[in-house]
């Protein structure tokens, strides 16, 4: 399952959900494609940066999208094994 969120202001606002067998590229692209038809633009024309937890099918999506990616610092420093 995925539930794209943008953050304005430490506040996420969920843009809607998808669901899969895995969390792939192609959810998140069909995410991305599903939300241009029914709103009638890109997300890509107004989000210029997306954060993620690392996991490579969004990374995947993003490029595919010429977006930026950032890691999440937290998930990041985790991975270093810094956090929790």
């Amino acid at each position: 399952m995925s539930i794209p969120e943008v953050i304005i202001h430490n506040v996420g606002l969920p843009l809607g959900y998808s669901f899969g067998l895995v969390e792939d590229s192609e959810i998140y692209n069909i995410f991305f494609d599903f939300f241009e038809k029914t709103f009638h633009f890109k997300i890509t024309d107004y989000v210029l940066n997306a954060e993620s937890d690392q996991g490579i099918g969004l990374r995947k999506s993003i490029k595919s999208h010429n977006t930026k990616y950032l890691k999440c610092l937290s998930h990041f420093l985790v991975g270093l094994g810094k956090g929790c």
